[in-house]
C-alpha cells in the first residue's frame, strides 16, 4: 500500500441492537425535549459549503513549497449511544483506538451518551474526537476536539452538522459516513409495531427516518463514496434508493445486528491492507463484520447507481405476476421466503432475490413470470449486490431486502422515493388484498 494513501475515519456511532422502540413523533422534535436545535443553532446545517483544504506546512513556508496531498479518506461515523447501547459504543470506540489514526487513516468520531454506564467519568452530551492509538479499555484516551453539552442525535440536521464539520476539519479525497445505533428498515411504524427507523435518541424521543437519511446525505454538499448503517435491518432496496444520489456504495445488514455491531479494529486493519478504493473499503466493512460472527449475521454492499434499473426490472416482474392472477402460488412463495427479525414484528422485511426465485421455480409458472424473474435475479447478482457475506443459518439471504407485507399494507410506504418511482406499492397491496 502506498505511503501516500491516507484515510480519515470519522466515527459517530449510531448502533444497532434492535430492541422495540418507544412511540415517538417521527418528523418533529418532542415538545420541550432537551437538545432540540432551534433555527439559529441549525443554521450551520442548512447550506454551508464545505471549505477547501488548507495549504499544508507552516505559515512562513516558501511559496515554492508543495502543499501536502490530501488524505485519501475521511470516514465519518455518527455514534449514537443515547440509549441502552451506550456500553457497546465504548466497546467500539476502544476497538478504534487499538488502531487509531496515522498517516494513512485518520479516525474521527462523534459520540453521544446519557451517562448510563460508568465508563470515562459518566459525562453526558456529545463529544467529537480525533481517534488516537491507545490500549486503555477503562477510558477514552483520544483527545476531545469539540464538546456539545446538549445534542439531539435523532435529528438528521445534527447528523448532517457533524458530517459538514468533519469534512471541513478533516478534508480528504474520499468520504465514508457511518450511522451507528438502532435500525429498523425503511420508515415509520404501523400501529403496535416497533419503529422502522435509525438513530433513536432516548433523551429527546426523536429518530431519523428513511427520507431524512436522504436529506442528511444531500445536505452534506457532496456525494459520499461509501455510506454504511452499523445498525439492524437497514440493507433494503427502499433505503438504498433514497440514498442513490448521495452515496456511491451502501453497506448494511438485512438481519438484526448484534449489540457490538462492527468490529472496528478489524475493519481499519483491512482498510489499511486494501487499495483503498471505494469498493475495497466497502468490502472491508462487510468482511470484517462477517468474519467476527459465527451465526445470525448478514452484511453486504450494493451499488446505488443500479437502483433506477432495478426498479424497472422489479416493475416488469410485478406486472407479470399480477397479470397471471395466481396469487395463491405467490403467497406460498412468500411464506417460504427468508424474512428478518420475525420475533420483533419486522416480518414484512424479506430477501428480494429469494422471493423472486421461489415465485419462478415451479415448473407450471407462467413463462412471462420466469422471464421477468430471471432478468431481475441476474441483475441483482450481476450488478446490484457487489459483495454479500452471511453465516450458515442465512443461506437464503442474498444481500438486499424489500418490503413484502403478508397481512396489511402500511400507507407510510407511499412516502418513500422508491415507492413513488415504481409499481412495488401496487404489488404489495395486491399481495394483501382478498
Amino acid at each position: 500500500m502506498s505511503g501516500n494513501i491516507v484515510m480519515a475515519v470519522v466515527v459517530s456511532v449510531v448502533f444497532q441492537a434492535c430492541a422495540a422502540f418507544a412511540a415517538v413523533n417521527y418528523d418533529n422534535p418532542a415538545p420541550g425535549a432537551k437538545g432540540v436545535r432551534n433555527a439559529a443553532n441549525s443554521a450551520a446545517v442548512t447550506g454551508t459549503a464545505v471549505p477547501s483544504a488548507p495549504a499544508a506546512g507552516p505559515a512562513d513556508a516558501p511559496q515554492s513549497a508543495k502543499p501536502a496531498a490530501l488524505p485519501k479518506w475521511t470516514v465519518m461515523v455518527f455514534m449514537n449511544g443515547k440509549n441502552e447501547l451506550e456500553q457497546f459504543a465504548f466497546t467500539n470506540f476502544y476497538q478504534m483506538e487499538r488502531v487509531g489514526s496515522d498517516n494513512d487513516i485518520q479516525v474521527v468520531v462523534e459520540f453521544g451518551r446519557m451517562g448510563n454506564v460508568a465508563n470515562d467519568g459518566k459525562w453526558t452530551g456529545c463529544r467529537r474526537y480525533l481517534v488516537k492509538k491507545a490500549n486503555d479499555t477503562d477510558k477514552i484516551s483520544s483527545p476531545v476536539v469539540e464538546t456539545i453539552p446538549q445534542c439531539d442525535m435523532g435529528d438528521y440536521k445534527h447528523a448532517a452538522d457533524f458530517g459538514k464539520w468533519a469534512m471541513s476539519k478533516y478534508p480528504a479525497q474520499h468520504y465514508m459516513y457511518i450511522l451507528w445505533n438502532h435500525g429498523g428498515g425503511w420508515t415509520k411504524a404501523m400501529d403496535n409495531q416497533p419503529a422502522k427507523i435509525i438513530s433513536a435518541d432516548d433523551e429527546t424521543g426523536n429518530h431519523i427516518n428513511t427520507p431524512q437519511m436522504g436529506a442528511l446525505l444531500k445536505s452534506l454538499g457532496r456525494k459520499m463514496d461509501v455510506y454504511a448503517s452499523d445498525a439492524c435491518l437497514m440493507q433494503m432496496a427502499e433505503v438504498t434508493y433514497e440514498l442513490k444520489d448521495y452515496a456511491s456504495y451502501v453497506v448494511g445488514s438485512e438481519e438484526l445486528e448484534a449489540g457490538d455491531g462492527y468490529t472496528y479494529d478489524a475493519f481499519l486493519q483491512k482498510a489499511h491492507g486494501s487499495d483503498m478504493e471505494a469498493a475495497s473499503l466497502s468490502k472491508a466493512a462487510v468482511d470484517s463484520y462477517a468474519d467476527h460472527y459465527t451465526y445470525m449475521a448478514t452484511q453486504s454492499y450494493v451499488d446505488s447507481k443500479t437502483m433506477p434499473e432495478l426498479v424497472k426490472k422489479m416493475d416488469a416482474f410485478a406486472d407479470a405476476v399480477m397479470t397471471s392472477g395466481n396469487k395463491e402460488a405467490v403467497k406460498k412463495a412468500l411464506t417460504a421466503t427468508q424474512h428478518y427479525a420475525v420475533n420483533h414484528n419486522y416480518r414484512d422485511n424479506a430477501d428480494l432475490y429469494h422471493f423472486v426465485s421461489l415465485v419462478a421455480t415451479p415448473a407450471e409458472t407462467n413463462p412471462k413470470i420466469k422471464e421477468a424473474a430471471g432478468a431481475l435475479m441476474d441483475y441483482l447478482k450481476g450488478s446490484v449486490i457487489k459483495h454479500n457475506r452471511v453465516t450458515f443459518d442465512y443461506a437464503d439471504s442474498h444481500g438486499l431486502a424489500v418490503y413484502l407485507p403478508a397481512e396489511k399494507y402500511d400507507t407510510n410506504y407511499d412516502e418513500l422515493a422508491f415507492a413513488k418511482a415504481g409499481k412495488w406499492p401496487k404489488f404489495a397491496q395486491w399481495l394483501v388484498a382478498n
